[in-house]
């Protein structure tokens, strides 16, 4: 197999310098009070034109809630838990395009394709079945029949995956691994793509690594922080929750990297869990900006016409909020 080139660049996020060249903002959580679908662990949101998707992890029924934008109210709920063939066993983040919403069952690897606009209740039926027999925690799509997954096997870091094919795009350099991490589980990441750029952005769960990887010229460029590779789980710090693309600038939620797993319980019952701070870095990986949160989010998405960051939290009974942009 022809090998990737890497091209390997390693930063330090919170370094005097850096501190020095990255403007940095503390942001205040708008809480929304609208009623909205009840969820056990509120994961990840999505915005699409007039309509909200959220993420439950935990659901006892439904996985996805629908609710209106601007006005939050909820639409309908789908993708019920269950192993039946349109049940969903493990979901996984959902993707956007326009009105439609695409949901991947990262057990079975196997997309349904849903139409916000049109949706009126019919359960999940229009299924993809992919060629990947791998779980897996996130995916893009390139087209209806063309997927990015990452391979939790820890062979490579990227699967290309169609309905007849499953190809591994790039493996991680021999340096960054060791006994304890060459397991895709301690490498597993979220992801994003831009497709005019034909580049996906990945940050892993774990560590503090941000990898862009160039479609087009099938290479790599990763970004390696303070927080450093993933390593064993014994020595293991948080990393990052979320990726967006938003325009040519890649938005990454981060927790603080000098934590070790599991921030500080706020309460003898519960830990605070999620990331407070969103990192901004433009398509190279280089940080332009840093946005410090007063609540810890376990997701967000953009809403660029409103300039704002729309979270979503489990820390809290009100579980989404809305963060103003500063005016540049």
């Amino acid at each position: 197999m022809k090998k990737v080139s890497f091209l390997l660049f390693c930063v330090s996020l919170f370094s005097c310098a850096d501190k020095e060249s990255t403007e940095t903002y503390t942001l205040t959580a708008e809480t929304v009070t609208a009623e909205l679908p009840f969820m056990r662990f509120p994961q990840r949101i999505g915005l699409t034109g007039s309509h909200l998707v959220m993420l439950d992890l935990a659901a006892d029924s439904c996985f996805y809630h629908v609710v209106s934008y601007p006005d939050f109210n909820p639409e309908y709920s789908l993708g019920k838990r269950g192993e039946s063939p349109n049940e969903i066993v493990l979901p996984t983040p959902f993707r956007l395009r326009g009105d439609e919403l695409l949901i991947m069952d990262g057990a079975r690897s196997i997309l349904f394709k849903v139409n916000l606009a049109t949706y009126a209740g019919q359960g999940l039926t229009h299924a993809i079945h992919l060629n990947n027999q791998a779980s897996s925690i996130d995916y893009v799509c390139m087209n209806d029949t063309t997927f990015f997954i990452g391979d939790m096997n820890g062979q490579y870091r990227l699967l290309l995956v169609t309905p007849s094919i499953r190809k591994g795009l790039y493996s991680l350099p021999e340096e960054l691994t060791d006994e304890d991490n060459k397991g895709g589980f301690l490498w597993r990441s979220y992801m994003d793509i831009h497709h005019e750029l034909k580049k996906i952005a990945m940050v892993t769960q774990f560590g503090d690594v941000l990898e862009i990887y160039d479609i087009a010229g099938n290479t790599t460029q990763r970004i390696i922080g303070e927080g450093g590779v993933p390593a064993s789980s014994t020595r293991q710090k948080k990393g990052y929750f979320d990726v967006k693309w938003c325009d040519n600038k890649i938005f990454a939620l981060c927790s603080d990297w000098k934590k070790e797993t599991g921030n500080e319980p706020a309460s003898p019952e519960k830990r605070i869990s999620g990331g407070n701070i969103i990192q901004v870095f433009d398509q190279e990986g280089n940080k332009e900006e840093m946005y410090v949160l007063d609540t810890y989010l376990e997701g967000f998405t953009i809403d660029k016409k409103g300039s704002l960051i729309i979270g979503i939290t489990s820390n809290s009974d009100h579980p989404v909020c809305l963060f103003r942009l500063p005016a540049k």
